[in-house]
């Protein structure tokens, strides 16, 4: 069986994609960060505080060939497919 192309994960399983995922939120929300005076180390240290696996707050990834997913309703597509073709229920 083959490995599949995409992998949903817990950011705890994959530590070196934090700063990936602060940076593109910080490109995508800078000025409501900005407005609540976070800087992009704030999200850095907010997502280190999430990689959590068996407690609230945690962060789930979407790795796609062994790139974090960023582009919006990627997502949103991605579990619309999978539940019209039966892989979700």
């Amino acid at each position: 069986m083959t490995r599949p192309d995409i992998v949903i994960d817990y950011l705890a399983n994959c530590p070196e994609l934090a700063g990936e995922l602060a940076r593109l939120s910080w490109k995508e929300w800078q000025d409501v960060y900005q407005q609540r005076e976070q800087t992009l180390e704030d999200l850095l240290k907010n997502y280190r505080e999430r990689m959590n696996t068996d407690r609230l707050p945690l962060t789930l990834v979407a790795v796609y060939a062994a790139r974090l997913r960023s582009e919006p309703g990627w997502l949103e597509t991605t579990a619309r497919q999978a539940n019209s073709s039966g892989w979700c229920h």
